[in-house]
């Protein structure tokens, strides 16, 4: 992706560049830590806005001047947040599904505070153990949606519930 902002001049002395990618709901500049919402309830579409990524930090950059459009700066990001691409493969509820909520052993949703840096660090989240997917139009067998939550690692024995909820059944 390519970025353009507005700078004032700066000197040319040598700078160290941190990027967060979009921008964090909060941050605290003595941590070089930025916040961000995960919500718990989400409506199953890709949401890019929720996928945060932080660059590797540019040190020893030259100042950026009015104009310079060069690759003075280059940015590195890495993704801070899994996406789960969910392909429902039967429907056995006996209606067409308008909520799918996923509970895990772990939170994963809610305020994730990444480091920016070290985009390496893992994040750290704050909030629910589960994502709830609601349905503007209900969905069946073959349909495909989107989950946002925070990084996590299950082990095997982990387990994941899930319930596919329609109008009438659960």
């Amino acid at each position: 992706a390519l970025f353009r902002g507005d700078i004032a001049l700066m000197d040319e002395s040598g700078y160290t560049y941190y990027a967060a990618y979009p921008v964090p709901t909060a941050a605290t500049g003595a941590s070089q830590e930025v916040a961000y919402e995960i919500p718990s309830v989400q409506d199953g579409a890709f949401h890019g806005e929720w996928d945060v990524m932080v660059a590797e930090a540019v040190t020893d950059a030259p100042g950026l001047v009015a104009g310079d459009n060069s690759d003075a700066v280059t940015l590195h990001f890495h993704h801070q947040v899994h996406l789960l691409r969910i392909r429902i493969p039967e429907n056995l509820l006996g209606e067409a599904i308008t909520k799918l909520t996923l509970t895990f052993p772990t939170q994963v949703t809610g305020t994730l505070t990444v480091d920016i840096a070290d985009p390496q660090a893992q994040p750290q989240i704050s909030g629910s153990q589960s994502v709830t997917l609601e349905f503007a139009e209900p969905k069946n067998a073959g349909d495909v949606v989107f989950a946002t939550i925070a990084p996590v690692t299950l082990t095997e024995d982990d387990q994941i519930g899930i319930v596919a909820t329609g109008s009438i059944y659960e």
